[in-house]
């Protein structure tokens, strides 16, 4: 029993370190990256001011951009893929290009 009292402050020591440790974790500070992940990789070439607004203005005039406001779940919406399938469609052809150009020249 001569180490009883030793045992004691050790064990009270060890309450004290680990109490300590619980309540410093919340306030620790955390990187960006824990948080949101790594940072996106850019694969190819950036888009133009006006590729970017081709693109959305397809994405509009597909009815795209009426998802993305308030309560409206795609999830639910029958007319979904048929809109989307328009903004592939359109994305893909020669009506993006040709917005593109348009957006291009109206910079100038």
């Amino acid at each position: 029993m001569q180490f009883a009292p030793h045992l004691r402050a050790l064990t009270l020591v060890s309450a004290c370190l680990a109490a300590s440790t619980a309540f410093a974790a919340p306030n620790a500070v955390v990187s960006q990256e824990v948080w949101a992940g790594p940072e996106p990789v850019v694969v190819g070439q950036p888009l133009t001011r006006a590729e970017v607004q081709a693109d959305w203005e397809l994405w509009q005039q597909a009815g795209l951009d009426a998802y993305v406001q308030g309560d409206r779940s795609f999830a639910n919406d029958p007319s979904y893929e048929a809109r989307l399938a328009q903004y592939q469609q359109s994305r893909k052809g020669t009506a993006y290009t040709a917005l593109v150009q348009r957006l291009q020249a109206q910079a100038q």
